[in-house]
């Protein structure tokens, strides 16, 4: 189970990384689904983030990269010792890109 929850946070942090956030809270994104214009965090440092004009944006983009990858982990939780690794794994990723 502690295997399963670390390969996990590996792969929802990847995705988070590349597109997650971009897709979730884009500057310029509209009211359903963001852009890709801040793929792999680029331009994604100082300036002030969606929610907070005092918070940086890397600072807000890590901590709600914590929440998308806990969340599919609580929800894995329900397949300890029942269910296998890869269908897991490839189940928190799409959970974790629809926004």
């Amino acid at each position: 189970m502690i295997f399963l929850s670390m390969a996990v946070y590996g792969v929802v942090s990847f995705q988070w990384f590349f597109w997650g956030y971009n897709l979730s809270f884009a500057p310029e994104a509209s009211r359903f689904i963001g852009t890709l214009s801040q793929v792999g965090f680029m331009n994604v440092d100082m300036q002030p983030s969606i929610g907070s004009p005092k918070i940086p944006a890397i600072g807000y983009a890590i901590y709600r990269m914590m929440f998308a990858t806990i969340t599919p982990m609580i929800a894995l939780g329900a397949i300890a010792k029942r269910g296998r690794v890869a269908p897991a794994l490839v189940f928190a990723f799409v959970w974790s890109t629809m926004p």
